[in-house]
């Protein structure tokens, strides 16, 4: 496949291990290069890392095709082709009012699942198209095999529990506050058994099942099991467009509650095949769609006009 254009990826803040929205701006150049497509990062920080590293400081305004993503206050760069790339669902993240900054025209993709996306699925691959790169570090989310005991845990985004929380660690469970890189982060979920998540849209979930760490998900109200791993309920997902041709059976090494524990023990060790199947699907999946569309960028009408107003 060619695009005609230059893509340029504009990072909305310095390179780090911790930030999961600047690491799936670095995964995407680096597959867009590995299609053979000319992309840059624009370097407007110092950001060096093992992903992605060819910079620019400039574009040609009339050959550029500029991704932004929703935490980018209108069009630094002054592109004439703009792409926002929605990580989370505006007003979440961000405040609802950068929308007033973009250009209607702009294109829109999505990386998560939205409810307006699921209640009008005559839309969907026209108005509504997802964006979706999911990145693993090569060879370093690891089951070491080593003694593990006790519970840790992290609050995160828990305001999505509307009704609040009820605490499902022990008092001497510890508190995953911070972490420096991916290494660190390893090491801390390998010394535990058991992972509760209160942040129903965390992807700390998949890392502690890569490490062999039992995550246990704090339930939301009203949604299912099936319903948060398809996207299919109020929670946003990066599976969601998998799921559409894809059937959904139980997912393994996830536990939904904790009476869902002694099934994702049973089925930890079929996590990561599972698991890395549907990212390869994703990622080959969503990328192909979009370089076609970039092809045509013109005829596109997933705009921020018909998405947004």
């Amino acid at each position: 496949m060619d695009i005609n254009k230059t893509i340029v990826l504009y990072p909305h803040t310095i390179y780090s291990d911790r930030d999961g929205g600047i690491n799936v701006h670095y995964y995407l150049a680096s597959l867009l290069k590995s299609r053979n497509i000319n992309v840059k990062m624009f370097n407007n920080h110092d950001s060096s890392n093992e992903i992605f590293s060819d910079f620019t400081n400039t574009i040609d305004i009339d050959n550029t095709i500029v991704i932004y993503c929703e935490g980018i206050v209108g069009n630094p760069l002054n592109a004439k082709y703009v792409v926002r790339w929605m990580l989370s669902e505006l007003g979440k993240n961000v405040p609802h009012s950068y929308l007033s900054s973009w250009d209607k025209n702009e294109l829109v993709y999505y990386f998560l699942s939205e409810k307006k996306i699921k209640d009008s699925p005559e839309k969907y691959g026209s108005i509504y198209k997802f964006l979706t790169t999911i990145y693993l570090k090569p060879n370093t989310f690891i089951n070491y095999n080593q003694t593990r005991s006790g519970y840790c845990h992290v609050y995160k985004k828990k305001f999505y529990h509307k009704n609040g929380i009820q605490i499902m660690h022990p008092p001497d469970s510890v508190e995953l506050a911070h972490f420096s890189n991916y290494e660190e982060l390893v090491a801390f979920f390998n010394r535990f058994e058991y992972f509760v998540c209160y942040d129903p849209c965390s992807f700390l979930v998949c890392i502690a099942a890569l490490c062999g760490c039992i995550p246990i998900l704090h339930k939301v109200d009203g949604v299912s099991k099936e319903q948060w791993f398809t996207g299919k309920g109020d929670i946003n997902s990066c599976f969601y467009e998998y799921y559409l041709v894809n059937e959904y059976t139980n997912f393994p090494g996830i536990a939904y509650g904790s009476e869902d524990i002694e099934y994702t023990r049973s089925t930890l060790n079929l996590f990561p095949d599972y698991f890395n199947n549907i990212i390869k699907w994703i990622n080959n999946q969503t990328l192909d769609k979009f370089i076609t569309d970039m092809q045509h960028f013109e005829k596109n009408i997933n705009t921020i006009g018909n998405n947004f107003y």
